[in-house]
């Protein structure tokens, strides 16, 4: 400021005022105020003198800011804002001018987008480069967040193009923002969102028309969209959308003819590469079978598959119909889940309790089973993955050894049947169950009228063979341990042998028998059925009688009784059959003290260790029967050489020694040779 001379006051604004102002009596201070508002005005049209041509960002330079580098500055500065925020000085998107405060910003746009395209929309959009919300909302400007302007635009009537020209203009800005924004469908519908959405391809009409698909109208294609989550509508995308998904699973509920969707879906499996395994509700998709009636893919069997061969129904409730094989291809159909041989049922995160449900023959009574083997739960046992194979209740007895062989070779169906089935209890412990593959065959499946559990495999034990029928059926071991096929006497099913040793027709030595009977005691008698009848040894070889007169005896000395029924064998094999110990029914109290004898020294020489005495009787007699030997705690009772030799070799647990031990006592001088012999056994 010059008065003439130039004053104290300094200004910042970017102008060359020439006008009269009056001073202070110094002469060093501008008296401002009545006329700031006049030179306010002036910088507001000289201002808007430079639009256009000159840029926005270079117009906006000129607005000053709020505060002055002092008092009179400040008063100018006031002045100017003022009268720019009344003067229409900011190029708006249509052309027009604007007032600062007719302006609108949007927080999120794309500073790149071309706002034109968003005028009919938001009202007071400036041109492209006069975004400059720092310094337009001081002079009054309002801004709102593009959110709200993409609520808005749902209100719109724009033809796909014009959709078109607004992605374009959206293009770059703050993709959270327009999670929502509306697009429009080839059927005329408008949607929110592009998530989801599929954008025309390469698909056939013919396959999207039976379902009510969201489709992107072809004219409003953009990159736009597939960066807010629409994707191409290729063949797979299609199969992967819920509502395909869902028009399947509507037409169980129902009378629509499937035929169309399901063609459909057939028709996209072709071009997709994907199956069942990638999309398990495909299985559910309902095909017609032989018979014209329609069937979830999963129950259908290709024309041909040996399964068909086995089962005990028509073929042709089971056969897909051979004119969607001559249309769409065995490999197709098998995509969809159409199968060759067994279905195999999977699951994850399985509780069991009794309403567990997989569609299984008798699941209940495995799941039954299961559970009344485990401790009490407050909560039901979890088992993270769950395998069975279904439909073994259609297969015919006479078809068993062929299908075993069949499960046993695919990994599939030979996983589900031997892999146990692992479950985590309430308290965090674990434990093993037989899966239910394994436990319905030994449980159902019968070969030759006989349950798996009740026969032997060919090469199995010669005890074994004795007493099961033999199965020829060419299977690993760890499936015939699984599925009951037994090899070695371990594997003796109790239940299935019992039932087998009743069996009239049965010929088999009381030595086997022995051995048999052996191998049972080893069980938990826990679940086993006692039975009616029970074979007792009989000479050399067995006999059949009623479980009433039968007693289990611990000892060869009881054979001395005579009694009918008697069975070898600890007290363990006496709780597994339900019968009693001879011990706890018979009195064998010992007729006579005796004499207590000190033991021939040729007993040591056979057995190593003996009792140093014995107990000699001239008539010893048990429950009043004459018998040779009775042991009695640690004595042995005897009242002839050959019973002190039975007797002897018995209780030292070296019974096999009585023949050689009886001919030492009875021909001490014979002793050198006996045991030359022996040294060959």
């Amino acid at each position: 400021m010059h008065a003439p001379t130039p004053t104290d006051d300094r200004t910042d604004l970017p102008a060359l005022v020439i006008a009269g102002l009056p001073l202070d009596s110094s002469r060093r201070r501008a008296l401002l105020d009545h006329l700031a508002a006049q030179v306010g005005e002036v910088y507001a049209r000289l201002v808007a003198s430079f639009v256009p041509p000159v840029p926005g960002a270079a117009v906006l330079a000129l607005v000053p800011g709020p505060l002055g580098v002092e008092a009179v500055d400040a008063v100018l500065h006031r002045a100017v804002r003022t009268a720019l925020a009344a003067t229409p000085f900011v190029a708006g998107a249509g052309g027009d001018r604007l007032r600062p405060g007719e302006v609108t910003l949007v927080d999120g746009l794309s500073r790149t987008a071309d706002p034109a395209a968003l005028r009919g929309v938001v009202p007071g959009l400036p041109a492209r480069d006069w975004w400059r919300p720092e310094v337009l909302t001081g002079l009054g400007a309002t801004v709102t967040s593009l959110a709200d302007v993409v609520d808005e635009l749902a209100g719109e009537r724009l033809t796909p193009a014009g959709w078109r020209a607004l992605y374009d203009a959206l293009d770059g800005s703050d993709q959270e923002s327009l999670g929502a924004l509306p697009v429009p469908l080839a059927d005329g519908r408008l949607v929110r969102g592009p998530r989801g959405l599929l954008v025309p391809g390469e698909v056939r009409s013919e396959l999207l028309a039976p379902f009510d698909l969201r489709v992107v109208a072809p004219e409003a294609d953009h990159p736009l969209l597939y960066r807010l989550g629409a994707v191409d509508a290729t063949a797979a995308s299609v199969l992967r959308d819920p509502l395909v998904q869902g028009a399947v699973g509507d037409l169980a509920e129902s009378d629509d003819d499937p035929a169309p969707v399901a063609e459909a879906v057939l028709g996209l499996l072709a071009e997709s590469g994907l199956d069942v395994a990638d999309e398990p509700w495909l299985a559910g998709l309902p095909l017609n079978d032989a018979m014209g009636d329609a069937v979830p893919a999963r129950e259908l069997l290709l024309p041909g598959s040996p399964l068909l061969a086995v089962l005990d129904a028509d073929p042709a409730e089971f056969t897909v119909a051979p004119e969607l094989v001559d249309r769409f291809g065995p490999a197709v159909l098998r995509a969809a889940g159409v199968r060759d041989g067994f279905a195999v049922v999977r699951d994850t995160d399985v509780t069991l309790e009794p309403d567990t449900w997989h569609d299984l023959d008798d699941e209940d009574g495995w799941v039954e089973e299961v559970l009344s083997g485990l401790p009490a739960q407050p909560v039901p046992p979890l088992t993270g993955e769950f395998t069975a194979v279904a439909d073994l209740d259609l297969v015919r007895d006479d078809a068993w050894p062929q299908v075993l062989e069949w499960l046993a070779a695919d990994a599939g169906t030979r996983a589900a049947v031997v892999s146990p089935v692992r479950l985590t209890l309430a308290g965090g412990g674990r434990r093993e169950v037989p899966s239910y593959t394994a436990w319905w065959l030994r449980r159902h499946a019968r070969i030759g009228g006989r349950p798996l559990t009740g026969l032997a495999l060919p090469d199995a034990d010669p005890v074994v063979r004795a007493v099961l029928p033999v199965a020829d059926v060419p299977v690993d071991d760890a499936f015939a341990a699984a599925v009951g096929l037994a090899r070695s006497p371990g594997d003796l099913d109790p239940a299935a042998v019992l039932d087998r040793l009743a069996e009239d027709d049965l010929s088999l030595p009381a030595a086997t028998l022995a051995q048999v009977y052996a191998a049972l005691a080893a069980h938990d008698p826990a679940g086993v059925r006692p039975p009616e009848r029970i074979r007792v040894p009989d000479g050399v070889g067995s006999r059949v009688v009623a479980a009433s007169s039968v007693v289990v005896c611990d000892g060869p000395h009881w054979l001395q009784l005579g009694l009918p029924g008697l069975v070898p064998g600890p007290a363990a094999l006496a709780d597994l059959l339900d019968v009693d110990l001879a011990s706890e029914v018979h009195d064998v109290a010992l007729s006579d003290a005796g004499r207590r004898q000190p033991v021939p020294d040729a007993v040591a020489s056979v057995l190593g260790a003996a009792p140093a005495t014995y107990v000699e009787h001239d008539d010893l007699r048990a429950g009043g029967v004459p018998v040779d030997w009775w042991p009695d705690g640690d004595d042995v009772h005897a009242a002839t050489t050959d019973g002190l030799a039975r007797g002897l070799a018995w209780t030292t647990g070296q019974w096999a020694k009585r023949w050689l031990l009886a001919e030492a006592l009875a021909d001490p001088d014979a002793l050198p040779a006996l045991l030359a012999d022996d040294a060959f056994s």
